[in-house]
């Protein structure tokens, strides 16, 4: 359908919650409703009968499917991948020194088979709902900017189908590598995102590392998104430093990420949680989890503390991990998984993993939609939010501002 001007009807929206008679949230109400569709838009939301004036708009059958928001691939890289080719494990307990050894040669050989793979990735998380993304791209001596033209040229394609932006990413080191001058580079042609690595373990000097990220992101007017799997204390140190330094530059709040960023685990374990999340909260500083299962990091207790957690693939299938599915919804019900959550009320809860928001509130509004808002919508064959979470459910027809870019029957 290309039509701008649309009836999404006979669909079904998360209205309430029902209680039983202690209060406890035992199941989800839901309600056939259209939307029209304008421009990208949501322009009104109808509940019974469609208007006359309306039926003669081109109509999109919802088939009584779950409409739910459109889903955030927040973490994952296109340019460097097995996925779309034929099948090849991951590298076995390798560190992360050595796997940049690897990928000094894996990378310009890949760059010949980067574009099917790239696409046949995105291809991939939008079947599963995906309306946005945000893709790290290797900025690195052994392949230049090679890597980000093309990822760039991919995405500007794709732009109908999902909204998408880009991390400078030196996966080698800022200094390991000697490559501050091409990150200037791929900036200037458009990157949204300045990247890093682990200031203190891979360029051996935290403060250098970390200021000049800083300073790249104020020269070109763009937000952070750096890579911290550094634990204990030379965790610690990196996020205090990186704190104190969006502290020290008010124009970079809200326009920081930190990737995986396992030390959180660390300092929840040791009680200190509190103070980094009203740091994170006040600096508006996101976390970004790939949702490791080997511990639990304190996801949850980050949301409820108001700082924003979003979950990315990470990686679909590559050198480092070959488990990826593009589904952020699997990776919620993962979360789910991880904390013990079986109820309606929390499985519903961990929508928010997904979509940065859910269709009824804690206190069962409805909250999504609401006419003036994206078009971003996902259809399930489901009943509501909780069995998409538990059960991990098909998804029929995505939507990205309006328009339709995935449909379970083609």
């Amino acid at each position: 359908m290309n039509e701008t001007t649309y009836l999404l009807k006979n669909i079904r929206l998360e209205r309430a919650f029902e209680y039983d008679d202690a209060g406890n949230v035992v199941a989800t109400k839901t309600t056939t409703a259209h939307l029209h569709i304008e421009n990208g838009k949501i322009v009104n939301i109808y509940f019974d009968e469609i208007p006359e004036t309306l039926k003669g708009l081109s109509q999109c059958d919802g088939g009584q499917a779950l409409a739910l928001p459109g889903i955030n691939d927040a973490h994952i890289h296109l340019d460097k991948t097995y996925y779309g080719g034929p099948w090849r494990a991951a590298e076995e307990n390798k560190s992360v020194a050595e796997m940049i050894q690897i990928e000094k040669t894996l990378l310009p050989e890949q760059l010949p088979v980067l574009e099917h793979r790239a696409k046949a990735i995105l291809d991939l998380i939008i079947s599963k709902g995906a309306t946005r993304t945000l893709a790290h791209c290797n900025i690195d001596h052994s392949i230049g900017v090679q890597h980000f033209a093309k990822i760039q040229e991919i995405l500007n394609q794709y732009s109908p189908l999902i909204s998408a932006k880009t991390v400078a990413f030196p996966q080698h080191g800022l200094y390991r590598d000697d490559a501050v001058e091409l990150m200037k580079e791929v900036l200037s042609m458009g990157c949204n995102y300045v990247g890093g690595l682990d200031p203190a373990e891979i360029d051996g000097n935290m403060q250098k590392s970390l200021d000049t990220t800083v300073q790249l992101a104020l020269d070109y007017n763009v937000g952070i998104d750096f890579h911290i799997h550094e634990r204990g204390n030379v965790g610690k140190t990196s996020l205090d430093y990186l704190f104190d330094l969006v502290e020290q530059n008010p124009s970079l709040k809200s326009k920081v990420n930190l990737s995986h960023a396992f030390v959180l685990y660390d300092i929840f374990k040791q009680g200190e949680l509190a103070d980094y999340a009203a740091r994170m909260r006040d600096l508006g500083i996101k976390l970004v989890s790939g949702v490791p299962i080997q511990f639990k990091m304190p996801l949850a207790e980050l949301r409820d503390y108001e700082v924003q957690v979003e979950v990315g693939t990470d990686s679909v299938m590559d050198h480092w991990y070959p488990f990826g599915q593009g589904d952020i919804i699997e990776r919620s019900n993962i979360i789910a998984q991880l904390y013990g959550w079986k109820n309606e009320y929390h499985l519903s809860r961990a929508l928010y993993f997904a979509t940065g928001t859910t269709p009824l509130n804690h206190a069962g509004e409805m909250v999504w939609p609401q006419i003036g808002m994206d078009a971003d919508i996902v259809l399930f064959d489901a009943s509501c939010s909780a069995e998409v979470i538990a059960r991990i459910s098909a998804r029929k027809l995505t939507i990205h501002k309006g328009k339709i870019s995935y449909s379970l029957n083609g």
